[in-house]
């Protein structure tokens, strides 16, 4: 009996903590009070019914009468002057709007007593402010599908001078703030730039710091070439994408750049111009760079200034390691939409289609091609220089620049050829001289005169001889990057075009078999000429 008034007791306690318990508590409530009581929450209010413990009605919430009906026509005229400055321009104080609406007759008088929170909260109500909606996106079904790449200043780091060995010393400074903030630098300074490119997938990232004034396309291809192949050990992204988003940057416009990805298989898609939202893939992870990495240094670099130890200098080499422990950090960190797995575990899913890997240094192998004339001296203009051509002129070409400025130029059968700046020939100085006597001298010949070899010449006393044949010397075409065949087929059909048919012919199969390994090794015109070459002095000395 007593068992029994106290387990009542308790029922009754439990309710009534349940009924005043708010919403969202009521089920903790419940759960609580079933694991005192060694019952389920569902038999715990089955209880409640049987022992006629009802919860206490609420009063029903009824929505309040507005002050003024004509609040929805209202707000409209203001929200339409509010927002009738450009986008960019950003819109009116709500204070000043109301002022407007109410000094040009767009709103009654009644109007002036409403507050400017009650017109916000009007306009949040019909939905009329400038927000643009939140953009939804579509991943990437697998890794290595898309990366997106982007670049960035360095937020916290300068760069102070060059070192010995083609390093770098950087200082932390903090972000210019107060009335200078927008002073101009000077121009062409050497900057800390950080690269990065993310899986759209996987939401891996992979950066490096860069010294450079700007922006440009062979950094890029730098730390794309970096990332592709295996950057460390702990780093497990890698692997050629098959497309590649870019804004619409330096090496979005570069011809060296898009010929690199041509050749390497790496899809371009454009990108839509002056929308940043488009490249929110690789914006985010710069702004969790920033305020998980280069943070990191603050205190450091509060304690040298309290203690007088001067400002936090380290080495480019130095931050880059740094920054790569951080991204071995960050590789197994959770994924932002899939849960339960980091963002290295869904890389590793590309396990399933596999890896493409690109050689190293192949992505350089990008070029910007077009075509010029040569004049008579073997010249062409090109961005307001001149360049020469070595044995060329009064032909058309075909040039070549790399990512580097450096020409090359090929000729219509296919030859390479060196390109050089212009240089004039130093041939003297001529100096003015007096008008020779030659014309009236000439004018005072007359009568008929023989020439000397109208008659054959005296009889020489020497033996004729015919020489011997030692060797015979080609002219060679002075080629700084000669041509190469494709194959040892064309070394051998170009080397029969060379010593003949005929001579071919007497070759046996051992003969061929060891100038086709020969020519394995080294398949260029050179080589191919120094045979035909050994072949006639051979000949002939037979």
């Amino acid at each position: 009996m007593a068992r029994s008034c106290r387990q009542l007791a308790a029922i009754k306690q439990a309710h009534a903590e349940w009924s005043a318990a708010g919403r969202g508590g009521r089920t903790a409530t419940l759960e609580r009070w079933g694991e005192i009581l060694g019952i389920s929450p569902r038999r715990l209010r089955s209880l409640f019914r049987r022992h006629g413990l009802v919860e206490a009605a609420r009063p029903a919430i009824r929505e309040g009468s507005r002050k003024y009906p004509d609040w929805v026509a209202w707000t409209e005229e203001l929200g339409a002057v509010k927002y009738s400055p450009d986008p960019d321009e950003g819109p009116l104080a709500t204070e000043q709007a109301a002022r407007i609406a109410l000094l040009n007759g767009m709103l009654p008088e009644a109007a002036d007593a409403v507050p400017g929170r009650t017109w916000d909260r009007w306009m949040m109500e019909l939905d009329i402010h400038n927000r643009a909606p939140q953009a939804r996106r579509i991943r990437a079904a697998e890794p290595n599908l898309q990366w997106y790449g982007d670049a960035s200043r360095s937020k916290n780091f300068k760069v102070l001078r060059r070192l010995d060995g083609g390093d770098y010393l950087l200082e932390f400074q903090a972000r210019k703030t107060g009335p200078y903030a927008n002073k101009p630098e000077r121009e062409r300074r050497l900057r800390l730039w950080v690269y990065s490119v993310v899986d759209d997938a996987s939401s891996m990232q992979l950066a490096r710091y860069m010294i450079g004034t700007g922006e440009n396309a062979e950094d890029l291809l730098r730390v794309l070439d970096w990332a592709m192949a295996r950057p460390a050990d702990n780093l497990i992204m890698r692997g050629r994408p098959l497309n590649l988003r870019l804004d619409n940057g330096p090496a979005h416009r570069s011809l060296q750049a898009n010929d690199a990805f041509l050749r390497c298989g790496i899809g371009l898609p454009p990108s839509a111009p002056y929308n940043k939202r488009a490249g929110g893939r690789v914006e985010r992870p710069f702004r969790t760079l920033w305020k998980s990495f280069e943070k990191t240094f603050w205190p450091e670099v509060r304690s040298r200034k309290n203690d007088s130890r001067g400002k936090l200098r380290l080495r480019l080499s130095e931050l880059n390691q740094a920054l790569g422990n951080y991204l071995v950090e960050y590789q197994h960190r959770r994924h932002p939409s899939i849960a339960g797995m980091t963002r290295a575990q869904v890389w590793l899913q590309i396990a399933h289609t596999g890896l493409v890997e690109i050689a190293p240094g192949a992505i350089y192998n990008g070029y910007k091609q077009f075509r010029r004339t040569l004049d008579a001296a073997g010249w062409f203009g090109y961005r307001g220089e001149k360049w020469m051509v070595e044995n060329l002129h009064d032909c058309e070409i075909d040039v070549y620049e790399d990512l580097g400025g450096n020409l090359s130029a090929r000729d219509a059968g296919g030859y390479g050829h060196r390109v050089t700046p212009a240089v004039e020939d130093d041939l003297g100085v001529f100096r003015a001289q007096k008008a020779g006597r030659r014309d009236g001298l000439v004018a005072g010949l007359s009568g008929e005169i023989a020439s000397i070899y109208s008659v054959p010449p005296a009889q020489q006393n020497v033996v004729a001889i015919t020489p011997r044949v030692a060797r015979t010397v080609e002219a060679e075409m002075p080629f700084a990057e000669p041509g190469t065949y494709r194959t040892v087929e064309e070394a051998l059909s170009a080397l029969v075009d060379r010593i003949g048919v005929e001579r071919w012919r007497q070759f046996d199969e051992e003969a061929i078999g060891a100038l086709r390994a020969h020519l394995e090794g080294d398949l260029t015109e050179s080589a191919v000429r120094e045979l035909a070459r050994e072949f006639r002095a051979a000949i002939a000395s037979a």
